[in-house]
């Protein structure tokens, strides 16, 4: 499988969402877009608002124009673009320079890329050396990768990630169609293996804590706003337990449209929750067996 890559080239101060769309226009027909930050970032902030900007408006832009639900979009950054090896074209804007080292097959397009004003700071985040994320990564969607993209960037060394056992998942609406652990660890691996390369170490989540509370050794614990009492828990658990508190990161999984606050009613317009990509899952095969 092949499928583009279109380069950033400074999201800090521009807009790239029509150029996005652009390309888009140009690409009907593949399953999977990358985008890769064409410069270092080094504070936490201003990556998961790149993260959620760019998911959030490729999304959009893919559905506007007919993708399925099932396309795929992952955004990169801090890593050598040379690595990866089934891009079938690169896109970048033909007016900016870049340091990067792009493959032969790259096409500049002209087009006028609007100034960004919303993201001004650039700090060095502070980064632990283990660092603890969970979640249950059924069916892989746009919130789950900005999640573990942030949770590998505050990490220098290991990378726990704690994936929701099945029993914990019986009751979740559409559980036909709700795929095995080994396929949602999988697919956390795959993704996770696209940047930066720090260890990697799984366990079974079967409660509520999980492994954040049996292993002493952690740092820190990333979490999604809307899970963001669970951090308090864990702590308290840890605390009971004479374990070290965890620096607890929350993260801006999802965004309003065009906003930088997160929407209170959830409302990223064409987003895809797992139990969305279930439903659909789950009306696909009942239309295929009729």
């Amino acid at each position: 499988m092949t499928y583009p890559l279109i380069l950033l080239g400074d999201p800090l101060t521009r807009d790239y969402t029509s150029f996005i769309g652009k390309v888009l226009s140009t690409s009907i027909g593949i399953g999977r877009v990358d985008l890769r930050i064409g410069q270092p970032i080094q504070d936490s902030e201003i990556l998961n608002l790149i993260l959620s900007k760019y998911y959030h408006s490729t999304r959009q832009a893919a559905n506007e124009l007919g993708f399925s639900y099932t396309f795929e979009i992952n955004v990169l950054f801090n890593n050598d673009i040379k690595h990866q090896k089934d891009w079938s074209v690169v896109f970048k804007v033909k007016s900016e320079p870049t340091t990067l080292d792009l493959p032969d097959i790259t096409i500049e397009m002209e087009d006028e890329i609007p100034q960004e004003t919303k993201i001004h700071r650039n700090h060095t985040s502070k980064f632990y050396p283990v660092v603890a994320v969970g979640g249950t990564f059924d069916h892989i969607h746009d919130g789950h990768k900005i999640l573990l993209s942030m949770a590998v960037f505050l990490t220098k060394q290991k990378l726990i990630i704690g994936v929701t056992g099945s029993k914990l998942l019986e009751n979740k609406k559409f559980a036909e169609v709700l795929q095995k652990y080994s396929a949602r660890q999988q697919s956390v691996i795959d993704f996770l293996k696209m940047l930066l390369n720090v260890t990697l170490e799984f366990y079974e989540i079967n409660d509520v804590c999980g492994p954040t509370g049996f292993l002493k050794n952690i740092n820190a614990l990333v979490v999604s706003e809307e899970s963001s009492k669970g951090g308090t828990f864990v702590n308290n658990y840890r605390k009971e337990r004479a374990f070290p508190q965890l620096n607890i990161t929350e993260i801006k999984v999802i965004r309003g449209d065009g906003k930088e606050e997160s929407d209170v009613n959830n409302n990223w317009k064409g987003k895809l929750s797992s139990t969305d990509i279930r439903e659909r899952e789950y009306k696909r095969l009942k239309y295929n067996h009729e």
